[in-house]
């Protein structure tokens, strides 16, 4: 996609001969193509930029740690536990828009703790604003903005009115933003594509899938008759089939849900990083194999301690801004619903590691200075 675009073709262009692709969200394709044409067109220049991205979010953790959560010692603490998270530095290699949408949710969560404290219009404009921007990165973010508007009308004590025209104008804010793209496919493809053509192809393989042993990693097991019949469609079409599909077969295995929410949270959170590390350990090909294991397994001890500490910090709220933990457990619920609903890949967990050190930061505070209740500010 950035090499088309740097050629003056279309997104969704691809060589001669190559079959086409489904539609995708298009900020990180030309965030790729701005680097290639700044830097070069070669995946290591993406690389650099996405680590300095990446200490973006380590400072803007120490930011929210510093402001909402406790002393200095501790947002120091909380921006250096995320700085030296395994998989998220083992993702700043990896030519994926996952860095990218990490740092435009962190920032979103920014302005919309600044929204919730000040209640003003522009503060509104620029949190759907932003919340546009990570959805045009990533589809998986076309939904954060009910949870604003949810937030909007129990985390502040204004009147209705004015609550009101806020979530209004958060949601204008973000329509703004994503207008352009909505119209450009209406006009390629005479349809409503919001964001991207893969929405019922991951419903219908996380509703239809088996869980491969002792790795952990789904494998889509789709019915051989769908798929023939999925032959013949464009991409707008699959994805309109195999949402419908994925409707009848979710409804037949509610009963199954509560299992299934369990298994893939615990991969969500404690399984994932193995997974990570090992599915991207050949990109680092100077790590002498005898290590490997070690570095894996370290990734799993090591997020699975940042986990406890932050469920520590939720449960015992005094140890940060009430709205902070309102908002990051909706984003925890908001992540982990479309993992368990679709085979949207577990790497969205990467979204929550900055909170996760976060929080643990604040437990370490609180075990350094004792536990005390932090003064909520604003409306």
């Amino acid at each position: 996609m950035a090499r088309n675009i740097l050629a003056g073709r279309e997104l969704d262009a691809r060589p001669a001969g190559e079959p086409a692709l489904p539609i995708r969200v298009p900020l990180y394709g030309y965030f790729v193509a701005l680097v290639y044409w700044a830097f070069g067109a070669h995946p290591n220049a993406v690389v650099g930029v996405q680590i300095v991205l990446s200490t973006l979010l380590s400072a803007l953790v120490f930011y929210l740690a510093l402001r909402y959560c406790g002393d200095g010692w501790g947002a120091f603490a909380a921006a250096m536990l995320f700085a030296f998270h395994l998989p998220s530095a083992i993702h700043c290699g990896v030519l994926y828009p996952d860095t990218l949408f990490a740092l435009l949710v962190g920032m979103s969560v920014v302005v919309t703790l600044r929204l919730l404290e000040t209640a003003t219009w522009p503060w509104a404009l620029l949190t759907g604003s932003v919340l546009g921007l990570a959805t045009l990165c990533k589809a998986a973010g076309q939904l954060m903005i009910a949870l604003v508007v949810l937030l909007i009308f129990v985390g502040t004590k204004l009147s209705l009115k004015r609550r009101a025209s806020l979530a209004v104008l958060a949601i204008v804010g973000f329509l703004v933003v994503m207008s352009p793209w909505v119209l450009r496919n209406y006009v390629k493809y005479n349809a409503f594509v919001p964001t991207g053509t893969l929405f019922g192809f991951n419903f219908m393989t996380g509703n239809y899938e088996e869980l491969v042993p002792p790795e952990g990693v789904a494998k889509p097991a789709l019915p051989p008759e769908m798929l023939k019949k999925a032959e013949s469609m464009n991409w707008i079409e699959k994805d309109r089939y195999f949402a419908s599909q994925a409707r009848r077969i979710f409804m037949r295995n509610l009963s199954g849900l509560p299992r299934r929410a369990l298994l893939k949270t615990g991969i969500f959170f404690i399984d994932y990083p193995r997974l990570s590390l090992l599915n991207n350990i050949g990109y680092y090909t100077t790590i002498r194999p005898v290590l490997r294991p070690v570095i894996v397994w370290a990734g799993v001890v090591e997020n699975s301690l940042y986990v406890l500490l932050a469920l520590g910090a939720i449960v015992f709220c005094r140890s940060a801004d009430r709205r902070l933990v309102m908002l990051v457990v909706l984003l925890m619920l908001y992540f982990l619903s479309g993992y368990i609903l679709t085979r949207a890949l577990s790497r969205y967990s990467l979204v929550l590691y900055p909170y996760i050190c976060l929080f643990a930061g604040c437990v370490l505070s609180r075990l350094r200075v004792g536990w005390r209740p932090i003064a909520t500010t604003g409306p």
